[in-house]
């Protein structure tokens, strides 16, 4: 997989855990991944890592974001969190084969803001 057909996997991944609220996380992710069999286990491993760290960061994120903030912005924000830069997240999010369409002015401005404040160096 492209990395940016990764990030689109963990955007499915979480999107499939806050639609079952009532389950775990990983009892989700093992069905979302069994129904997935042709995503290797070095993808499974990296969208594992990408949604876990987006569940153990998830008040910052909501706090930073606001509550509600949709699955694309929490993996954006999340990997700005984890030191990538804006122009890097931008080219996750390039709307080619596989990709998640690209992130709207909207979403730009905010990701743009929330880089300014030097999110990589909260996350320590």
């Amino acid at each position: 997989m492209t990395p940016s057909a990764r990030i689109a996997g963990a955007i499915d991944l979480l999107t499939a855990i806050r639609s079952a609220p009532n389950r775990p996380a990983d009892a989700v992710a093992a069905e979302f991944f069994r129904a997935r069999r042709y995503i290797g286990a070095a993808d499974r491993r990296e969208i594992s890592e990408r949604v876990w760290f987006v569940l153990r960061a998830w008040r910052r994120l909501n706090f930073w974001l606001g509550e509600g903030a949709s699955p694309r912005m929490l993996i954006a924000a999340a990997a700005l969190l984890q030191g990538a830069r804006l122009s890097t997240v931008e080219a996750l999010f390039s709307g080619t084969a596989y990709a998640p369409p690209p992130l709207s002015p909207g979403e730009r401005v905010l990701l743009a803001r929330l880089e300014g404040r030097g999110l990589e160096h909260a996350a320590m």
